[in-house]
């Protein structure tokens, strides 16, 4: 008999299941971010191997904990790394909720909560950068005091917004206070606005022109301003939305860069970032020597 299949026997005969405290704690991530894949995990954990990763998600997928999903990859394109979700049994074990022993059964009934590969595609991209935001800080002089992505509607709708962001933080050093909101680009939707009905991206602007503009930025604590990060995934598709945010009265907040540039290294300190109507870019934050100097 394979190990898993051993495991799963052994795990059916008893009446309790004991995680160990890291399992614990990745099952309180995959409740936090609702997906995860095993490079996330690694971060999270700072754990050196990508295998010791992978296997303790697999772990949890054996006690029928969390589910994977595998994305479609066209022939010859390599692999996507497998994605990892927390089942209903999973959320139940968290809550300390009596479960029953038929775990196989329990592995397969979340099918209703995983969403369609665009979509995703797009919340794995937005925990990517939050989970490198995130990582950064703990290594660095810098505090991550809110961290909201979208699917906790909840939290969000708590403020009062007229629209819904992929992601709001904001960021703490030396007393200093910045406030960020995510916006991931799929490169899907038209960037100019059509003679039927305006663009998403039009939309999104206005959204943050009035969130400015009327001051309800400040419900998320005492900040003077806001800069909108957009994350787009060509370097194409992001000048053709430098030159458009260019004529926007709130231009200067708008900052734009492409995806494969972001990693857990450069994310805050290295100039990757541009503004409508600059030629430099610019970076999240300084250096803690650059602040010290100033």
């Amino acid at each position: 008999m394979r190990n898993g299949g051993a495991m799963e026997t052994q795990l059916k005969r008893k009446s309790t299941f004991i995680l160990s405290f890291q399992q614990q704690k990745l099952l309180e991530e995959l409740d936090q971010y609702q997906y995860l894949t095993a490079s996330m995990v690694q971060k999270l954990f700072k754990i050196n191997s990508i295998r010791t990763a992978q296997y303790r998600l697999r772990c949890l997928w054996k006690a029928g904990l969390t589910r994977q999903i595998r994305l479609y990859c066209p022939l010859g394109e390599g692999s996507k790394p497998i994605t990892y979700m927390l089942t209903s049994f999973g959320k139940k074990y968290l809550k300390n909720e009596k479960y029953n022993n038929n775990l196989a059964n329990n592995r397969i009934k979340d099918s209703a909560l995983v969403r369609g590969a665009i979509q995703l595609h797009h919340l794995l991209e937005v925990n990517r950068i939050l989970i490198s935001v995130k990582t950064t800080c703990e290594n660095e002089q810098v505090s991550m005091d809110i961290s909201i992505p979208y699917y906790q509607r909840s939290k969000i709708e708590q403020y009062k917004l007229n629209f819904i962001p992929d992601a709001v933080f904001s960021l703490s050093r030396q007393g200093k206070q910045s406030l960020f909101f995510l916006e991931v680009d799929r490169g899907t939707e038209p960037i100019q606005s059509t003679n039927r009905e305006r663009s998403s991206i039009s939309l999104k602007f206005d959204n943050y022109y009035q969130l400015l503009k009327i001051g309800k930025f400040k419900c998320f604590g005492k900040f003077s301003g806001f800069r909108v990060l957009f994350v787009i995934p060509t370097p194409q598709r992001r000048k053709s939305l430098l030159n458009f945010a260019f004529c926007q009265k709130h231009a200067k907040c708008l900052w734009f860069t492409v995806e494969k540039e972001l990693n857990e290294s450069n994310i805050l300190f290295e100039k990757l970032w541009y503004v409508p109507g600059k030629s430099q870019p610019h970076a999240l934050l300084k250096q803690l020597h650059q602040v010290q100097e100033d």
